[in-house]
């Protein structure tokens, strides 16, 4: 046991082998840091990749439907296909 103590006292007097254990701590430390900030990033840019297709496919979704009022010309079309058409237009433009 003494040997191991003295050791350990004779290690913990050399500057260099602090100094080398404080900048492990504070690599180590920084290492959790940037994961946790990877993990946080990962998390925002699947969410904004998400935000992305949906407003993506609602703006082509919209598109085709005013496409096909202009197309159909609905002032020519019955109007219960007109109603029609323009619930699909409404049911595009309603919020995320």
């Amino acid at each position: 046991m003494g040997a191991l103590f003295n050791a350990s006292a004779s290690l913990a007097s050399h500057p260099s082998v602090i100094a080398s254990l404080n900048t492990h701590v504070k690599f180590v430390q920084a290492q959790v840091e940037l994961q946790a900030c990877e993990s946080h990033l990962a998390a925002e840019e699947h969410q904004f990749e998400l935000a992305r297709v949906m407003t993506v496919h609602d703006g082509l979704g919209g598109r085709r439907c005013r496409a096909l009022i202009e197309g159909l010309r609905l002032d020519l079309v019955g109007s219960r296909n007109k109603w029609a058409v323009y619930a699909g237009v409404t049911s595009t433009k309603s919020p995320l």
